[in-house]
């Protein structure tokens, strides 16, 4: 028992890092140092417990020094093997000691509760069970919450990590402590309570290591965010400025080409006319805003061969702020542009744009075919594009721009055909 026990303790604590790792960058001679690196861990740990049977050391320091000591080795594995920060190793690290410890004590009090025999063999089977069961639900919620989206973790602010590993620490000193007056309590109901307050324990732990990755996951979509709007307020500006460069010229034009008359053909001057008209038929729904980005998305659709149809009436949108309104239907109609592009049916090839008032309440409605199987994550499709990092904010984008008016947003998704309905309630 006392050969299984370290064994047990490397294999869980560093099954658990090494989880978190797959999607990580390997360093050069990955499979050498990953190796090397577990067979000075097992050397290590199994010296120290060998040497402190041997010498009939069984203290306190011992039994805790060598906890810390592969929690050390746990992250030296990480950090050494794979290319990531070293805070990224000390999360990793810190999550693979808490799993092992949570599933020993799961372990643990099963074992109080129903009188397990205390057999090797029902050993090994219960903590297999209960270490698949934890590393499966934990593993889950980490590739659920931040493993499909990025291939490292990356932590902005390492305080909460640090406070969350000190906590393990010391939780591991205090049990250490307290395991002669724990095995010497009779009452099972009383030794049942103490695994289920270590159970609690680890488990706030892990909660505290997982919360990490969420802030800072909201905290980089926020400054992305930002990012974005600040370059639409640059587009927008861009885009105005265009247009009516465009109009201005294309009006010029007009009158050059009357003067030509008679001195080309009618017919050459008609054929002129025509692609003027095109660039200058700026829409005009009452909002500037609105006019500039329709106009630039028109374009984009006769030059993508997409019929678009749009009735709006753009004077309902005054109180909504220039870049918001740029930002909305930018990203509203790029969508489904994108979506559009792919569908190869000429008839399909639509996109249909309204905005009308009804009983005191706006209705914005985009309706567009599409093609493939859109996933659906918190309520919005994801992107299909590999590059994430600027990509898969547009629906977010209209969504924040939405809720800063009150609005309500929805989407209807059939087989083939995608529908954004937006309503705005209150418009003060």
């Amino acid at each position: 028992m006392w050969l299984y026990d370290p064994f047990r303790f490397i294999i869980l604590t560093n099954l658990g890092a090494l989880l978190l790792c797959l999607r990580f960058p390997r360093r050069k001679y990955y499979w050498v140092r990953l190796i090397s690196l577990l067979l000075v861990n097992i050397i290590i740990i199994l010296g120290m417990r060998y040497f402190g049977r041997k010498l009939h050391i069984d203290s306190l320091w011992l039994s805790s020094g060598t906890y810390f000591m592969q929690y050390a080795l746990t992250f030296a594995l990480v950090w050494i093997s794979y290319d990531c920060h070293i805070l990224t190793a000390f999360f990793c690290a810190t999550v693979g000691y808490c799993l092992q410890h949570l599933t020993m004590r799961i372990v643990g009090l099963f074992i109080r509760l129903f009188s397990i025999p205390s057999s090797l063999l029902y050993l090994i089977i219960l903590q297999l069970v209960f270490a698949a069961l934890v590393y499966s639900i934990s593993v889950y919620i980490f590739y659920r919450r931040n493993g499909y989206k990025r291939n490292e973790i990356v932590i902005s602010n390492p305080v909460q990590l640090v406070i969350s590993a000190c906590a393990l620490c010391v939780m591991v000193v205090i049990e250490d402590a307290m395991i002669p007056f724990v095995f010497s309590i009779e009452d099972r109901m009383i030794l049942a309570a103490n695994f289920v307050s270590s159970i609690i324990f680890a488990f706030l732990i892990l909660v505290l290591e997982f919360n990490v990755l969420v802030k800072d996951e909201y905290r980089n979509e926020l400054e992305v965010t930002k990012q974005i709007a600040a370059r639409e307020r640059e587009q927008y500006l861009l885009e105005k400025t265009v247009v009516d460069t465009i109009n201005i010229k294309c009006h010029d034009l007009k009158h050059q080409l009357n003067i030509l008359s008679g001195r080309i053909s009618d017919e050459e001057i008609q054929k002129i006319k025509e692609a003027v008209d095109v660039y200058d038929s700026a829409y005009k729904t009452g909002n500037i805003a609105l006019d500039v980005v329709i106009t630039m998305k028109s374009l984009v659709c006769l030059n993508k061969k997409i019929e678009f149809t749009c009735m709006v009436d753009g004077s309902r949108l005054n109180f909504m702020h220039e870049s918001d309104i740029y930002s909305l239907f930018g990203n509203i109609l790029d969508n489904a542009i994108e979506a559009v592009d792919k569908v190869k049916e000429a008839e399909k090839r639509v996109i249909i744009l309204t905005l009308k008032e009804e009983k005191g309440m706006l209705f914005l409605r985009s309706e567009n075919y599409f093609n493939g199987n859109p996933q659906i994550v918190d309520g919005l499709p994801m992107t299909t594009k590999t590059d994430t990092a600027y990509h898969g904010f547009g629906l977010k984008s209209i969504r924040n721009v939405v809720q800063k008016y009150g609005g309500n947003l929805r989407l209807d998704i059939h087989s083939d055909t995608f529908a954004l309905d937006i309503m705005f309630f209150d418009r003060r």
